[in-house]
Formats: C-alpha cells, sequence, structure tokens
C-alpha cells in the first residue's frame, strides 16, 4: 500500500449540498467519476508524503492555523465566479478539469495566507520529522479551487462542450457564488495502484483504488 497525504478547506454544508449536486450532474453526464472519489472540498495542499509519528504534529499546526484564521479571518469568505477551466501562461485554455476557481479578489489574500502557513509547517515539519512537501502546485503556483470533474482523455471538442454544460449546470442547480470557509481537514489518502510503478501517484494511477481517511479535523 502506498499512502499520500494531503490538506483541504471544507466549505460551509449548505454550499456543499449544491456543489455536491452539480458535480454529480456533470460526472454522469460525461462518464467521469475521479472528481466524485473525493469529499467537496478546496485544495490546500495536495498529495505529499508524511511519516506516521509526524502526523500528530502536522495535526497540532493545522489546528493552530485554524485558531490563527478564526482571529484574523472570522467567517473567512469564499467567492468564485461559475465554473470554469486551468489557464497556461498565455492564457489559454488548459483542457481536462473543470473547476469553480476561487482566486477571487474578495477571498484570495485570505485564502492564499492561509495557503502559506500550511506550506510553512510542512517545511518547517520537513527539518525534524519524515515529511517531503513535494508539492505541484505550492506557493506562487498555488490556486484555491473545487474540481468539478477531470479528464485528461477528453478531446478538446467534447471538452468545451463539458465546460459549456458545467456553466449551465451551475447556474441551473444554483450553485452560490459565494460561501464560507466550515474546517480544515488533514486527510490520509490510499492505493495499492500507486506502489506498482515508480511515480505512480504523479501518473494518476490512484485512480483504480484510492481511499481516504480523515485524520484530523480543524473548525474555521
Amino acid at each position: 500500500m502506498s499512502f499520500r497525504y494531503g490538506v483541504v478547506l471544507i466549505p460551509d454544508p449548505s454550499f456543499v449540498a449544491h456543489a455536491h449536486r452539480a458535480r454529480k450532474l456533470i460526472c454522469d453526464q460525461y462518464g467521469s467519476w475521479e472528481a466524485e472519489m473525493f469529499m467537496v472540498h478546496l485544495t490546500v495542499a495536495d498529495y505529499f508524503q508524511c511519516s506516521d509519528r509526524a502526523v500528530k504534529a502536522l495535526s497540532g499546526h493545522l489546528a493552530d492555523i485554524a485558531a490563527q484564521s478564526r482571529i484574523e479571518n472570522p467567517g473567512l469568505g469564499l467567492t468564485h465566479n461559475g465554473a470554469t477551466t486551468f489557464f497556461n501562461q498565455r492564457g489559454k485554455k488548459r483542457p481536462g478539469t473543470i473547476i469553480l476557481n476561487f482566486d477571487e479578489p474578495a477571498s484570495s489574500t485570505a485564502l492564499h495566507a492561509l495557503h502559506g502557513r500550511v506550506i510553512d509547517s510542512l517545511e518547517t515539519l520537513a527539518k525534524s520529522h519524515r515529511v517531503v512537501p513535494d508539492l505541484t502546485h505550492a506557493r506562487n503556483r498555488y490556486v484555491p479551487h473545487l474540481t468539478l470533474l477531470h479528464n485528461q482523455d477528453l478531446k478538446r471538442g467534447v471538452f468545451e462542450s463539458a465546460l459549456r454544460f458545467s456553466e449551465s449546470a451551475v447556474r441551473a442547480l444554483k450553485v452560490p457564488f459565494d460561501a464560507y470557509a466550515w474546517e480544515l481537514m488533514l486527510v490520509r489518502f490510499s492505493s495499492r495502484s500507486a506502489q506498482a510503478i515508480e511515480g505512480g501517484w504523479e501518473k494518476r494511477l490512484w485512480v483504480n483504488d484510492l481511499r481516504s481517511e480523515l485524520l484530523s479535523s480543524h473548525p474555521l
């Protein structure tokens, strides 16, 4: 069995209920259920390595980070502008993933601050514990988002169709444009398939048998 860890932000239950309905509809419509393997969440730090003995220390760090956030940003607001996708540095769409992008001025400063504190914590633990913060989307590459669909195999025309459908689905199901942060969670992911070959996590082999275990939760 191979393991990775993640820190995720859970929005408020009312928003989660609407977003879950939209995500399920979109995934069912295009026969791609990878996004539904996860709880409805915004990623704060994804797929890093961590030893068992570091989990308790990391949970303590997250409790402190959440407490600081409650003081500085009580009822931390989250804002998006509907279904979209990632863009490359030239401003062109990167097919494969449809998201709700929360990198909006109304909420991005606080979200990036929260992300930065989590990354600082991981880097601190890397010096004293067996934590490897080998993150591909950290610091200036971080985009706070909620994934509605992920399928790298969709042809470009089909992906454009899925994006248009997602835009309409989010409106039709009245997914709120505003939410607030509910909890910060530490999650352990496990997969036998990802262990099969080197780089199995990066090559997304975990889609065959991913399991999630919630290790700690901290109110925001």
